[in-house]
C-alpha cells in the first residue's frame, strides 16, 4: 500500500517539473520579443494582390512578430492584432518568408465576376 506522503510527493514533483517546463516557455516566447524588439519596428504592406478561384486575395508582409515564435502563438497574435485591420478579407494561410523576414499572410474575399462567358458587343 502507497503511503499518502509518497502519493502527495509524487503528485508535487510532477506538478514542479510541468511548472519548470511552463516558465522554459515564457522565457524562449520572452526571448523571441526581444530579438524582434531590437530588429525593427513593425511594418504592414500588402505585398501581393490577385484574383483566382473566385477569390480576391491579398498578401501582406507582417514583420512585428517575431519569426521564432511558436505557429499557435502566431496564430493567435494575427486573430487579435492583425487580421481586425483587413476586415472583411478572411484568414486564408501564413508562411515566414526570409525575403521580406516576415509573416505573410493572405487574406480573402468572395467575389464572382464571370470571367468565362465573353460575350462580344
Amino acid at each position: 500500500m502507497i503511503d499518502p506522503k509518497d502519493r502527495e510527493i509524487d503528485r508535487l514533483k510532477l506538478e514542479i517539473e510541468r511548472l519548470q517546463q511552463h516558465i522554459k516557455q515564457l522565457q524562449e516566447s520572452v526571448g523571441s520579443w526581444r530579438r524582434k524588439v531590437q530588429d525593427k519596428g513593425p511594418l504592414r504592406d500588402c505585398i501581393r494582390e490577385g484574383f483566382g478561384n473566385s477569390k480576391h486575395y491579398k498578401v501582406y508582409a507582417v514583420q512585428d512578430i517575431p519569426r521564432d515564435l511558436p505557429i499557435q502563438q502566431v496564430l493567435e497574435l494575427l486573430k487579435e492584432d492583425f487580421l481586425p485591420s483587413v476586415q472583411p478579407y478572411q484568414f486564408e494561410r501564413v508562411d515566414f518568408s526570409h525575403r521580406y523576414d516576415g509573416w505573410l499572410v493572405q487574406v480573402y474575399q468572395n467575389m464572382y465576376v464571370n470571367m468565362w462567358n465573353l460575350q462580344k458587343k
